[in-house]
């Protein structure tokens, strides 16, 4: 009888001890997006470059799930999402030409530059660029 309570001991022992810590919670994990917007054919200079991510079937006037802004002093601004959890998303960008965005939730009008979106599956840092060829100008 001995043996056979020792080892239900020992069970029991190595359950309580795997129980320890576990976390009901699920924590999913965050990463950086990061990227550079770039413009050659028209000048950027003194304009704010805005970043936002929205959800995977969403378009550019939906509300940002993350945003942010470069501000450009020359061709290009460099840009940083930090703690974006893991999850899929749709990038987008546009440059602000008349200085009127609302930085809370970003959206374009009439003349800012803007790129068509991008599929992106975040799962680890990642780095996603806005180059001359993706802009397009609004009406």
């Amino acid at each position: 009888m001995k043996p056979i309570s020792h080892l239900l001991s020992s069970v029991a022992l190595i359950t309580l001890v795997a129980g320890c810590g576990e976390d009901n919670g699920e924590s999913i994990p965050t990463h950086i997006v990061y990227g550079r917007l770039t413009s050659t054919t028209v000048n950027p200079s003194g304009k704010e470059g805005l970043i936002k991510l929205v959800g995977p079937s969403e378009g550019i006037w939906d509300d940002a799930v993350y945003s942010v802004s470069c501000g450009f002093s020359g061709p290009s601004c460099e840009y940083r999402l930090h703690w974006v959890p893991e999850a899929s998303y749709t990038a987008f960008a546009f440059i602000d030409m008349n200085a009127n965005a609302v930085y809370e939730n970003p959206v374009p009008d009439g003349g800012d530059l803007i790129s068509l979106g991008r599929a992106l599956i975040l799962w680890d840092t990642t780095e996603v660029n806005f180059d001359d060829d993706v802009w397009h100008a609004m009406p």
